[in-house]
Formats: structure tokens, C-alpha cells, sequence
């Protein structure tokens, strides 16, 4: 238990320093982003119909450098940030919202640190994964979860009539799930390969000993995640640049990983849903609706992205087919070689 608890601890640990760092590193680029960037990043939090937000938000700058850490941190696994809005004078009207936020860097990072930390110590100790490394897991998770909710209240914002926090049910559910998988990853590389300096090579090395079924679903999500983050990086620069704020470039570590996703989306032949205190609205290549009705007719270049993962799906099967090839029978009717 002392073990399970070290390992436990070590990840956690490193994993949420992981997220600050990186953090820290994305609110001073932010820094760098023009005002009109700022403003245009705002707008997209105004769900209360014709309150303008300006008249909400102020202006981002008036977030201290602490607050906008926090919120890079928080926003990083995707959380979900309550809004409130509470008028002035006697007769003054009071409005709630929520905006669900894609993950960011930062949430990879406490992932990836936290199966870092829980590998070093972890695999010098024997620990079975089938019900203490799970537990431990789950364990690692809840404490993340607990730490998020109290840096969103921490960093919660105020300004003017609104007040901004982090602290919520999805908050706390998607630090569980970062944190807790990237435990559960460290714990599971380091009784299948306790031979490794890091998880980094741990993975590096269970990634070339996979087979079979194993090795096609990894080597797939590989391949169209690497596909997404590449295209929708120059995706990002290119509108970046045609609509004349290069500099808003610098915000990729919260806004690129969303991007991949929404890539996913539309590379799977689905849509993306907006709902709100109005009707709800969707864009997909198949069709739109709502608000967003009259989009699908500019997004048919993202069918060259739906050709690029047919593409990559072909490459996938010919991989599995030529690895199930090197099976060969033998003239007594057993099957030699491996399949890989």
C-alpha cells in the first residue's frame, strides 16, 4: 500500500506540474495576442442573447496572470465552466450559463505526466494491475478531480456583472479521466514492460511487442491522430494568417487539440452541435441546420480531409493483411511464424 501510495502520489504530483507548466507557457502567449483576438475569443462566451460582451466580460485583460493560468489549466480536460450574470438596480435581472470547453495541452500534459510519475516509481515494485494498480488508479483520479474543482474556485472570474467559474461536475469528471488514465496507463506499462528507463520507451517498446488486434487499434489511433494534429495545426495557421492575426497562432496549446477533434468529427462524416438558450444549430458535410444552414456549402474542401482518412484506412488494412500473411502452414499442418 506504502508503494501504491508513493507511485500514486509521484504521478499525481508530476502530472499537475505538468499541466502548470504548460499553463503558464500558453497564458504568456496569450499575452502576446492582440486585444482584437481577445475580444473576438469573448464574444464566444456571450450566451445571453443581446447582452453584449462588453458590456459582460469587460475586457480578458483584466484577468491577473495567476487567474489566467488556472484557466488554461482548467480548460485544458475540457471542463465545464458555469457563467452568471447578475444585473444592476432595484429591478435587475440575474442570468445562468455553462460553456463546455474542448480539452487543451495542458490536459494532455497531466495526463502523459501522470503515467510518467506513477511508471517511475511503479515499476520498481511489484503491482498488479488487475485490482491495486485500477484501484490506485481510481484513486489518483478523484484527487485530480478534487484539485481542479478548487483551482476553478480559486481562479474564478469577475468582471463587471459576470462571475466566471470552473467548478463544476464535468470539471471535476474530466480531471478524473485525465489523470486517472494516465495513472492507469503508468501502471499497466509498468508490469508489462518494468524493463524501460520511462514511460516514454516503456510504451515505445510494448507498441513493437503488441500483436494481432492489439497492434492495428493502437497503430490506427496513431495514424488519424497524428493525421488530425497535422492538418488542423496548418488549418489553424492558414485562416490565422488570411484573416490577418498571425499572432492569434500563439494560442495553439488551448485551441489546437479542439480543432483535431472537430476534424474527427467531420473525417467521420458527423457534425458539430451548438446548443444554447435558442434552438440548437449544427454544421456537418452532410448537412447543416439551424444558424448554420447555409454553411455546408463552404466546407467542401473538407472532403479532401475525408479522402485522406479513407486513404490512411486502406494503409491500415494493408498493414494487418501483410502481417497476417507472415502466418505460414507448415507441411504437418501447424501454423509457423508470428503474427504481427
Amino acid at each position: 500500500m506504502e508503494n501504491l501510495a508513493r507511485s500514486g502520489g509521484a504521478g499525481l504530483g508530476i502530472g499537475v506540474g505538468a499541466a502548470f507548466v504548460t499553463s503558464v507557457i500558453t497564458a504568456i502567449l496569450a499575452l502576446a495576442v492582440s486585444s482584437s483576438v481577445l475580444d473576438q475569443i469573448t464574444d464566444t462566451f456571450n450566451a445571453f442573447g443581446s447582452l453584449s460582451s462588453d458590456n459582460l466580460f469587460g475586457n480578458t485583460r483584466d484577468m491577473n496572470i495567476l487567474q489566467s493560468i488556472i484557466f488554461f489549466m482548467v480548460q485544458g480536460v475540457a471542463d465545464g465552466s458555469s457563467i452568471i450574470y447578475q444585473g444592476d438596480g432595484f429591478f435587475s435581472s440575474s442570468s445562468t450559463g455553462s460553456a463546455w470547453l474542448g480539452a487543451g495541452l495542458s490536459g494532455f500534459a497531466l495526463l502523459l505526466g501522470t503515467a510518467f510519475g506513477v511508471y517511475l516509481l511503479g515499476r520498481k515494485n511489484t503491482i498488479h494491475l488487475r485490482w491495486m494498480g485500477v484501484a490506485s488508479s481510481a484513486v489518483v483520479g478523484v484527487a485530480a478531480g478534487i484539485v481542479y474543482e478548487i483551482l476553478g474556485l480559486i481562479g474564478r472570474i469577475q468582471i463587471s456583472a459576470i462571475t466566471v467559474s470552473g467548478t463544476s461536475v464535468r470539471t471535476f469528471f474530466m480531471a478524473f479521466l485525465f489523470a486517472g488514465g494516465g495513472a492507469l496507463i503508468g501502471y499497466a506499462l509498468a508490469q508489462i514492460t518494468p524493463d524501460a528507463s520511462n514511460v516514454f520507451t516503456a510504451l515505445h517498446l510494448w507498441f513493437h511487442r503488441a500483436c494481432g488486434f492489439v497492434r492495428t487499434v493502437v497503430e490506427a489511433l496513431l495514424v488519424f491522430g497524428i493525421l488530425a494534429f497535422v492538418i488542423a495545426l496548418v488549418l489553424y495557421a492558414y485562416v490565422a494568417i488570411r484573416s490577418g492575426e498571425a499572432v492569434s497562432i500563439l494560442l495553439f496549446p488551448a485551441i489546437l487539440p479542439m480543432i483535431a477533434g472537430f476534424l474527427f468529427s467531420f473525417g467521420s462524416l458527423g457534425a458539430i452541435a451548438v446548443y444554447g438558450e435558442a434552438a440548437g444549430a449544427s454544421v456537418g458535410l452532410l448537412g447543416s441546420s439551424g444558424e448554420f444552414a447555409s454553411v455546408s456549402g463552404g466546407l467542401g474542401w473538407f472532403w479532401l480531409y475525408v479522402l485522406v482518412v479513407v486513404v490512411a484506412t486502406l494503409y491500415l488494412g494493408l498493414r494487418e493483411a501483410a502481417r497476417i500473411c507472415m502466418i505460414q502452414p507448415t507441411p504437418d499442418g501447424s501454423m509457423r511464424g508470428k503474427r504481427r
